[in-house]
């Protein structure tokens, strides 16, 4: 019985650790800014960044929206040199549909920007430099001399599945709308045969390609025709506003310039987070002249509900920053919202300084700023529900029990008490 109730003992308290822990907190996903990246080889530095983040005028949403104005002085050693330099942004095509870059202002003189279409996230400042080079402007059209062949699938409709393989694509570019999948030098689709209106083909760029099917009764019949025509006429979307057919040709395009014999249709069509840059050309004077660059765009947070009252939490990356041959003197400037005027967290020593906070740093003292407003100066994490529950049925699923047990244990032990009373006093009066 001890050891029984020691074991019911040891999972009641390892239920409780359980319940009580508090899961790792994520920061909701939104549109992530990062600092200006400049191209390869080039002599320009940042001498001095003053950042301004306004959220006076945001409101109280699930995605805050923050003014932001930066100035840069810039210097650069050699002669006056036309650079390219380039705003990155990272967040779904949805997040990024809602961003907006204001103006550009390089010595007094304004500079349009051309929007680019970059690869999934990306991880660190050289990936940010490739994308510069690799990136599809958002006008971008296939060249009309990429010419290839449409294959497509005629089948007698059978209630199964079949098979189309295809081998030796060394020399082929193969791009579908359907599903292949690659494996061993091989291609492989998996296609029903029970609808006889479902059409299915593919296409090849570069030497021709001699498809088999795992079935009799299919046949494969060939068109040449250009890539353009193939794209309007098999995967281009109409109806879908949202950046998604310039994000297919951005996957066409950087499929064509890979080592890959294959573009299937989840590749071609995937629309996660993603690299979006605004890229412009930039005039530098040089000899040590100093230059004045200035942007004003937008910047999003989000609320964080695991507080109370919620937290609103905001990001901007400075590792982009790397990218410049040298970069110096970061101030920052941040006003808060007036819903949430209380400044909780931040990793870059703001003070308050009058209606604002402050920063200054004599270079970049981390990868990421990260700062935190609430409308109470001390919030609480919430308490989730689910746990609670949780709790409320581990109590009655382990508590209960030992509580029964031991009022049975006690039970027992006073009726044995009182049985072995009871036979004493029975002993003392027979004699």
């Amino acid at each position: 019985m001890k050891k029984f109730l020691i074991f019911v003992l040891i999972i009641f308290l390892g239920s409780i650790v359980i319940v009580k822990a508090t899961p790792p907190l994520r920061d909701p996903e939104h549109l992530d800014n990062y600092e200006l990246i400049i191209e390869s080889n080039n002599d320009v530095s940042i001498i001095e960044e003053m950042i301004t983040i306004d959220l006076r005028e945001s409101e109280e949403t699930p995605f805050p929206k923050a003014s932001v104005h930066a100035e840069y002085k810039l210097n650069k050693s050699s002669d006056t040199k036309t650079v390219k330099i380039a705003l990155p942004i990272v967040g779904t095509p949805d997040e990024v549909m809602k961003f907006r870059l204001d103006e550009i202002i390089l010595n007094d003189k304004a500079i349009v920007p051309k929007f680019y279409i970059g690869d999934l996230w990306l991880y660190n400042w050289e990936d940010f430099k490739e994308q510069m080079e690799s990136a599809t402007p958002l006008d971008y059209n296939f060249p009309a001399d990429i010419t290839g062949t449409l294959y497509t699938i005629n089948y007698e409709p059978i209630k199964s599945q079949f098979n189309v393989s295809i081998k030796n694509t060394n020399n082929s570019k193969i791009i579908s709308e359907n599903n292949f999948y690659h494996s061993d030098g091989e291609i492989f689709l998996t296609l029903w045969g029970g609808d006889p209106d479902k059409e299915y083909s593919f296409f090849v760029i570069g030497e021709k390609v001699n498809p088999e099917a795992s079935v009799s009764g299919v046949a494969f019949e060939k068109e040449e025709i250009t890539l353009k025509q193939y794209f309007n006429d098999y995967l281009k979307d109409d109806n879908n506003e949202n950046l998604f057919n310039q994000i297919m040709k951005h996957n066409i395009k950087s499929f064509l310039d890979s080592d890959s014999p294959l573009l299937n249709y989840w590749s071609l069509v995937r629309m996660e987070r993603r690299t979006f840059l605004y890229i412009f050309e930039a005039e530098i004077l040089g000899n040590e002249v100093e230059n004045n660059l200035e942007l004003n765009y937008q910047m999003f947070g989000a609320n964080d509900t695991n507080y109370e009252p919620d937290l609103y939490k905001f990001r901007y990356f400075f590792y982009t920053s790397e990218s410049w041959s040298s970069y110096e003197n970061l101030k920052i400037n941040i006003y808060p919202p007036k819903f949430a005027p209380h400044l909780i967290y931040d990793d870059y020593n703001l003070i308050e300084a009058g209606d604002h906070y402050e920063s200054f740093s004599p270079t970049v003292l981390r990868d990421v700023l990260q700062f935190s407003f609430s409308s109470d100066p001390n919030p609480q994490l919430r308490r989730s529900g689910f746990i609670d529950f949780l709790f409320i049925i581990m109590i009655l699923v382990f508590v209960a029990p030992i509580v029964v047990i031991i009022l049975v244990a006690v039970i027992l032990f006073i009726t044995e008490k009182k049985k072995e009373r009871m036979y004493k006093e029975k002993r003392f009066t027979r004699y």
